[in-house]
C-alpha cells in the first residue's frame, strides 16, 4: 500500500485562486491540518481534483499527517521548493493545452486537413508536424 506524505498530496494539488508567493505558506498551514479535515471532506476535495483512488489516497494522507508529530528543520522550505515546482508543471500543462487548441483552430482552416487526419493516429498536433515538414503539398 503506497503512502502519501501530506506535504506531497498538497503540493501536486492546484490552487489556482492563490497567487504565487502564497503558495508556499498556503501549502504549509493546509498540510498541517490535514487530519482535521477529516476522511470524507479530504476524500471530496481529492475527488474534486480528479485523483484516482481519492478515499484510499485521502485515507493515507490522513494517516501519514496524524503519525507527524515532529517538524524537521527545512520543512517549510522544501514545502516551498514543491509547491513552486508542482505550479510550474501546472503552469506548464495549462500552456500545452493552449497551445493544443491553437494548433487545433489552425490546421482545421488548412484545405487538406480532412485528408490528414484521415489516417491513423494524426490529429491535429501530428497532422500540423507533417504539413510543416513537407511543406506545400502542391510543388
Amino acid at each position: 500500500v503506497p503512502t502519501f506524505s501530506p506535504v506531497t498530496l498538497v503540493a501536486l494539488s492546484p490552487w489556482p485562486q492563490l497567487p504565487p508567493g502564497a503558495r508556499s505558506n498556503a501549502v504549509g498551514r493546509h498540510a498541517k491540518r490535514v487530519p482535521d479535515l477529516g476522511h470524507p471532506r479530504l476524500s471530496a476535495w481529492l475527488r474534486k481534483r480528479h485523483v484516482r483512488s481519492a478515499d484510499h489516497v485521502a485515507a493515507c494522507a490522513i494517516e501519514a499527517a496524524s503519525a507527524q508529530h515532529i517538524e524537521l528543520p527545512g520543512a517549510d522550505l522544501a514545502t516551498s521548493i514543491i509547491a513552486e515546482l508542482a505550479g510550474n508543471v501546472l503552469a506548464l500543462d495549462a500552456r500545452l493545452k493552449q497551445l493544443e487548441a491553437r494548433t487545433t483552430v489552425a490546421i482545421h482552416a488548412h484545405p487538406h486537413t480532412t485528408s490528414i487526419e484521415s489516417m491513423p493516429g494524426f490529429g491535429p498536433v501530428l497532422g500540423t508536424v507533417l504539413l510543416v515538414a513537407m511543406g506545400d503539398p502542391g510543388n
